[in-house]
């Protein structure tokens, strides 16, 4: 299975989110966090899976 690669800004965010998430709901930043390599799994699968969008 391929492997994928979070940017350093988006690893940026996720701390910042997970940060949110140790002080609210530890047992929601968990899930988000599941949530989220699911779907980066998924990417890495399906690159081509969603929809595509033009920005001129």
């Amino acid at each position: 299975m391929s492997q994928y690669i979070i940017s350093d800004e988006a690893i940026e965010d996720l701390n910042d989110i997970s940060d949110y998430f140790w002080q609210t709901n530890v047992e929601a930043g968990e899930q988000f966090l599941k949530a989220f390599d699911a779907r980066c799994k998924q990417l890495v699968s399906f690159p081509n899976m969603g929809r595509s969008y033009y920005f001129f």
